[in-house]
């Protein structure tokens, strides 16, 4: 019954025809545990005309934020090596680090309030080809034909109407850096075998029964890295920007719910009311894809989708009725 119930629900929000007023052009789900795939599903098309290919779980395209999570577990490796610490001085390894300062809040009129940090800045292809993960990369324009048959169009909601039109790529088509904070390309199925592999390297069990997929992180770095890590300061700070920018950052969870920020993403520190438990870390992309890991129920799941602006009401919608139904019929 779940699985049939996501499907359903996907299917209801894409765009039948020409009409795609409130409707997204297409989207792909799922949701896995340490073992496997509990459910994968995908519905719409990857672009404008009726007759463009079918958005699938392979659908290639730019995931912006959703990067992060990706960069800080490479990060994570290189702290294993021992080749960094957590709370190791990045400045002379990284010398524009030294020219940075800090963001402590902004004052009444929005301007950023930014202070010098004495302290230094600590950092508190060994991914990719480990979990079989060949359709992610930061240059689409090298991407092979296949990637380039699956790459999805980015579409634009009109705010009067709520219809969509398609527009141009919000980033350089060629990226002048690998930009660890929001540059990969990837697919559905790609990125859900990389959170597959967090939650399997949590419990130790790195490997499939088989044998087949090594180990990416040890336990104790995957604990820490969805351990909350904010002080009362920084954490007040995360509350007064969630606060402002509710729609955008955090609407699938209640105003009063307390917040943390982990080494990848944001962490609810209350239960969600038929959705997720406390402790489950979340983040998302400007193109409104997003993800979330919950360690106590053992799951963890991606949305992908390509529309813009960002936050996008219809999206918001999917992803809260896709999250309620995989706590009430897949768990």
């Amino acid at each position: 019954m779940g699985n049939q119930e996501l499907d359903a629900i996907l299917q209801s929000f894409v765009a039948v025809g020409e009409e795609t007023k409130d409707k997204l052009l297409g989207a792909a789900f799922c949701v896995v545990n340490k073992d496997g795939v509990l459910y994968q599903g995908s519905a719409g098309r990857t672009d404008l005309p009726v007759d463009s290919p079918p958005f699938t779980m392979q659908s290639f395209t730019w995931i912006a934020s959703m990067t992060k999570i990706v960069t800080a577990a490479a990060a994570m490796q290189e702290v294993e090596r021992g080749g960094v610490g957590l709370d190791q001085d990045m400045r002379p390894l990284v010398p524009q680090l030294a020219q940075m300062e800090v963001l402590r809040g902004f004052e009444a009129d929005g301007k950023p309030v930014l202070e010098p940090n004495p302290k230094g800045l600590a950092l508190r292809p060994c991914i990719l080809d480990p979990l079989g993960m060949q359709s992610t990369t930061f240059y689409s324009l090298n991407a092979d034909e296949s990637l380039q048959r699956r790459k999805v169009a980015v579409s634009y909601r009109d705010p009067e109407t709520g219809t969509l039109s398609i527009g141009p790529l919000p980033i350089p088509a060629e990226p002048p850096v690998q930009c660890g904070g929001g540059g990969l390309w990837t697919t559905c199925e790609d990125f859900s075998k990389f959170l597959r592999a967090v939650l399997a390297d949590a419990t130790g069990n790195g490997a499939d029964a088989a044998g087949m997929r090594r180990r990416i992180l040890r336990p104790e770095t995957v604990a820490e890295m969805l351990r909350p890590q904010l002080d009362d300061r920084q954490r007040e700070a995360l509350r007064s920007v969630t606060s402002e920018a509710y729609d955008s950052m955090v609407p699938e969870f209640e105003r009063t719910t307390p917040l943390d920020h982990g080494i990848s993403g944001i962490i609810n520190l209350a239960d969600v009311p038929a959705k997720r438990r406390a402790g489950s870390m979340m983040w998302k992309g400007f193109t409104n894809g997003q993800w979330w890991i919950d360690p106590k129920a053992g799951i963890a799941a991606v949305l992908i989708v390509n529309v813009l602006p960002q936050p996008d009401p219809v999206l918001t919608k999917l992803h809260d009725e896709l999250e309620r139904a995989v706590y009430s019929d897949l768990i």
